[in-house]
């Protein structure tokens, strides 16, 4: 039995739970030389690899296991954090890695500049849906995508937010959240057209 959801009578907290940040994506720079010496620092900092990118800019990549951290120094002194859990946790990550930098840089004078680039929002489903009926209600306002045969999610392009939502049978995420009310507005928008399967 299939069971469509009705805004009126439910509302997020019904239909959605244990909504919350699971990545923080941030950048700042380091304040002091102009550019910074990644082999250096590489070969000084512990749980550091050097390498470059598709666009040929040095970095050295920290990695922090404890905390599915990772740091990424670039040579031109700006750094961005990934897999934070906070926005505080991504900075005092990325002041203790400046700490860490001025210890073999004397010429580093600290962070400057930080800010949240995005984050990664996920929840779970009070109930499961039908995904295939789900696309296709959602394909009545959305451009969605789903290919079972490669991804069993369901993917939302939210354009007017700039986010993407990801729905899974019993869970899913919001990526690319700039501010927290976007990702409960997209769950706003997409709480009405989700298709149950009866339990």
């Amino acid at each position: 039995m299939l069971m469509t959801s009705n805004v009126e009578t439910m509302t997020l907290d019904e239909i959605f739970s244990d909504l919350r940040t699971v990545n923080v994506v941030a950048r700042a720079r380091l304040a002091g030389p102009r550019r910074l010496d990644t082999k250096l620092l590489a070969s000084r900092l512990r749980n550091s690899q050097y390498g470059g990118d598709l666009t040929n800019a040095r970095s050295v990549t920290l990695r922090f296991p404890l905390h599915s951290t990772v740091v990424k120094v670039y040579e031109s002194g700006s750094m961005v954090v990934v897999g934070a859990r906070s926005a505080s946790s991504a900075r005092s990550t990325l002041r203790a890695v400046a700490r860490r930098i001025q210890r073999v840089l004397r010429d580093v004078r600290g962070l400057e500049g930080f800010r949240v680039v995005h984050t990664v929002w996920s929840f779970k489903m009070r109930r499961a849906i039908d995904r295939v009926r789900t696309y296709e209600r959602l394909c009545e306002r959305f451009f969605p995508s789903y290919e079972p045969e490669i991804n069993t999610a369901l993917t939302v392009p939210l354009e007017d937010l700039r986010v993407k939502a990801c729905l899974h049978k019993r869970s899913g995420a919001v990526f690319g959240v700039k501010r927290d009310r976007d990702a409960y507005l997209a769950l706003q928008l997409i709480a009405p057209l989700l298709v149950y399967v009866g339990e």
